[in-house]
């Protein structure tokens, strides 16, 4: 066991990556005696919140917790400014913890114009958790956004020599591959993990009679497949009114619910959904609907499917890297090479030709997933 590491969370507030950051958290701590824990308040009491509430506890005499300013505000300009002002936090941060191991909870955009030059001149160890951040690296995005900015500083630090000081870790071993085949001579950069989730045991219940109800869960838009959702529900609108089907939206929003009769929603347009109505809306479900398309997901992971597999809910879903790499470990239910097929599914599933039941390889994902069961990762697996 190492002695001691900085861990920086220079970007959550609030409920914010709420359950990797917690999971991640016990992993450090299994790996370090002490950890100086440095982020915004909110982050760190959720952090708390949600260890207590999967009973959990931590070690508060491991811990040095050290609040940091983040700015706040969800709208893209408020991103945008709480990126610049971390990166120039993180800048005064690595050098004044020089010293320790340094591990951040995510990659700042504006701090990879510096992050080689530090690391390189004063030998900071220093260890990066990359997120959705990495998606931008493929994505087409317009160039008048601000992720248009955030594409070309990530561009600039993978295509340049990474410090042999600094290591990325991917959330899952399909994502470093994939990372290795755009990068590869960087490729020792790289580590992976899987991505930590609190699971809990459920009794799945048989829900067997119709209507059928299936739904789409977590953050809610177009970049989540809800234009496909909606002409799936147009597609399916006579079993919908013959209530042998019912669609859910289980997440937050920003739609208009009245100009989608065919399709429930829990909550209101930019209605932040409690915790405890957000799963028990998902244990209504019979199955969960995901529609990213195929180049999604190739370097990030998702958080809604672990909700999946944490209510041990069958997936129909389209086919993406990271899915196919899920479903690598045990069957969670069907992927599909586009909404046609999705549509079959859900005929052949309401007609009683196949069933969603027969799905059993949750137990086995949990255990695969489940924090306790992830080691902090110190070289490239």
């Amino acid at each position: 066991m190492k002695k001691s590491t900085v861990f920086i969370d220079s970007n959550s507030i609030g409920n914010f990556h709420e359950v990797f950051n917690a999971a991640f958290f016990k992993i450090l701590e299994a790996r370090f005696e002490k950890i100086i824990y440095l982020s915004s308040e909110s982050s760190y009491e959720n952090l708390k919140k949600i260890l207590v509430s999967n009973n959990i506890s931590y070690n508060s005499g491991k811990v040095e917790f050290k609040k940091v300013k983040i700015l706040e505000g969800k709208k893209s300009y408020h991103i945008f400014l709480r990126k610049i002002y971390a990166g120039f936090l993180l800048f005064f941060l690595l050098l004044r913890y020089r010293n320790k191991d340094i591990v951040l909870a995510n990659l700042n955009e504006f701090g990879t114009l510096y992050f080689n030059l530090l690391s390189n001149l004063f030998k900071i160890n220093l260890t990066i958790v990359a997120h959705g951040e990495l998606e931008y690296l493929i994505q087409n995005v317009p160039k008048n956004k601000p992720i248009f900015v955030y594409k070309k500083l990530l561009q600039r630090f993978f295509n340049s020599k990474i410090s042999d000081n600094i290591k990325i870790i991917a959330l899952g071993k399909s994502i470093r591959e994939k990372l290795i085949e755009l990068y590869p001579k960087n490729s020792g950069a790289f580590v992976s993990m899987e991505h930590p989730y609190f699971f809990k045991d459920v009794s799945a219940e048989k829900q067997s009679s119709l209507p059928i109800k299936m739904g789409i869960v977590g953050a809610v838009g177009e970049n989540k497949g809800m234009l496909k959702f909606i002409k799936l529900s147009e597609s399916l609108k006579d079993l919908i009114m013959e209530k042998k089907l019912e669609l859910y939206v289980i997440g937050r929003h920003g739609y208009h619910t009245e100009d989608f009769p065919l399709i429930n929603f829990i909550a209101k347009a930019d209605t932040i959904i409690p915790t405890n109505e957000y799963n028990e809306a998902i244990k209504g479900l019979n199955a969960i609907l995901f529609f990213y398309d195929q180049n999604q997901y190739q370097l990030t992971a998702s958080g809604a499917i672990f909700d999946a597999v944490n209510h041990e809910k069958p997936v129909i879903a389209i086919k993406n890297k990271y899915f196919n790499h899920i479903c690598s470990y045990g069957e969670i239910g069907y992927l599909c090479e586009d909404t046609d097929e999705m549509e079959s599914i859900i005929r052949k599933v309401i007609k009683h030709e196949i069933s969603l039941e027969t799905i059993k390889d949750f137990k086995e994902l949990k255990s695969i997933f489940n924090w306790k069961n992830i080691n902090y990762p110190i070289k490239a697996v």
